[in-house]
C-alpha cells in the first residue's frame, strides 16, 4: 500500500489477533529509532481487520531461502547457521503450533522434522507452491496468498523472518541474495520487534 506517498507494507490482522497487534505496535513505537527494526507508520481499524503500515522491506518469507537450502547438506555451513538457535524460533516443534488441517495435509506427502527451521521453511514453500491443490479446509486455515498466508506463519513464529534473514547473511554475496543485503555496515534488518 501507500502512506504519505511512500510505499509501505500493510499487515492485515484478524479481530481475534487485535491484542497481538496492539502489543506489536507498542513495541514498534518503542524501538522506532533503532536502526535494525523496521519503521512503524500508522494503524487503522475497521470491523473486519486492523491494518498496520510498516516500512517496506525487500526480504519476504516467500522468497528469502527454502529453494536455496533444499539441496544443502545437513552438516553444511548454511544449514548449520539456519538451525543455530532455531529451536526457540520453531518453539521446540513447529508442528505443534499449526492447525490440524495443515498438520494432516503435511503428513500426506513427506515427513518434516518439527525442530528444524529448514523444514518449517520447506513446508511453507511447498504449501505456497501447491496452494491451489490444497484441500479447501487447508486453504481456509491458511487464508489467501500472500497476505493471510504470511500472517498465518508470522503470528505463530514471530522470530522466523529475522532469524532466517540473519542466518542467510552467509549467502549475501550470492547474486540471488545481493538485493536483500546492503553492502555497507549501515544494514537495516527487517523483522518484527516482537
Amino acid at each position: 500500500g501507500t502512506f504519505d506517498n511512500r510505499a509501505v507494507a500493510v499487515k492485515r490482522i484478524l479481530p481475534e489477533c487485535f491484542s497481538f497487534a496492539d502489543r506489536e505496535v507498542q513495541l514498534l513505537r518503542e524501538s522506532d529509532e533503532h536502526p535494525n527494526v523496521i519503521r512503524y507508520f500508522c494503524t487503522e481499524k475497521d470491523r473486519q481487520f486492523q491494518y498496520i503500515a510498516l516500512e517496506l522491506c525487500a526480504a519476504t518469507l516467500q522468497e528469502d531461502v527454502s529453494d536455496r537450502i533444499e539441496k544443502e547438506s545437513l552438516d553444511g555451513p548454511i544449514v548449520k547457521e539456519l538451525e543455530k538457535g532455531g529451536r526457540a524460533v520453531v518453539k521446540m516443534d513447529w508442528r505443534d503450533h499449526i492447525t490440524v488441517p495443515l498438520q494432516t495435509d503435511l503428513r500426506k506427502f513427506r515427513s518434516y522434522k518439527g525442530n528444524s527451521v529448514r523444514d518449517l521453511l520447506r513446508a511453507m514453500r511447498n504449501k505456497k507452491h501447491h496452494y491451489r491443490e490444497l484441500p479447501p479446509e487447508v486453504q481456509e486455515t491458511l487464508g489467501s496468498v500472500p497476505d493471510d498466508f504470511v500472517c498465518y506463519f508470522t503470528l505463530r513464529f514471530p522470530h522466523l523472518l529475522l532469524h532466517t534473514y540473519r542466518a542467510m547473511q552467509i549467502c549475501s554475496q550470492e547474486r540471488l541474495f545481493q538485493p536483500y543485503y546492503m553492502q555497507d555496515s549501515e544494514q537495516r534488518l527487517p523483522g518484527d520487534a516482537v
